[in-house]
């Protein structure tokens, strides 16, 4: 079961790291005014808060609870599309030095990084669709 679970494992995390593409270009050329501008009113989404969640997704699920570093609350700041970047990669440093199978415990729940994998290319799917959108009614940009 080891080796077809890490074989798996590596498809899962390829899908998890290419299902976060749109978002990452969806934002490239957009001023720091377009990027908090909530583009469809009367909701408050814009493509900063998307990168903004992200990036505690990312965080949260990857190295705080799977791993069980303690974190704090990061205030929002002009820098958070560079700190979505930098949650990504400490988010896949911290899911490299664990098995596929490896357990551990959130919300007094067992979970292992299947699950998780689950749950992070589904987050992505739903929100790489809004920052398309947002994208589209910044500028008229598509099919990136």
């Amino acid at each position: 079961m080891g080796h077809w679970s890490e074989l798996i494992g590596r498809s899962w995390r390829r899908s998890w790291r290419g299902s976060g593409a749109p978002c990452r270009t969806s934002a490239p050329g957009l001023t720091a005014e377009q990027l908090a501008l909530r583009a469809l009113p009367p909701s408050n989404l814009s493509l900063l808060g998307l990168v903004r969640h992200l990036a505690e997704v990312e965080r949260t699920w990857f190295r705080q609870r799977a791993t069980g570093a303690p974190m704090t609350w990061i205030p929002s700041s002009p820098g958070d599309f560079a700190r979505f970047r930098e949650e990504r990669r400490l988010a896949d440093a911290a899911a490299a030095a664990m098995a596929f199978d490896d357990t551990f415990i959130a919300n007094e729940e067992t979970y292992s990084l299947r699950p998780v994998y689950v749950h992070m290319i589904a987050e992505y799917a739903r929100h790489n669709g809004q920052a398309d959108l947002l994208r589209e009614v910044l500028d008229g940009t598509t099919g990136r």
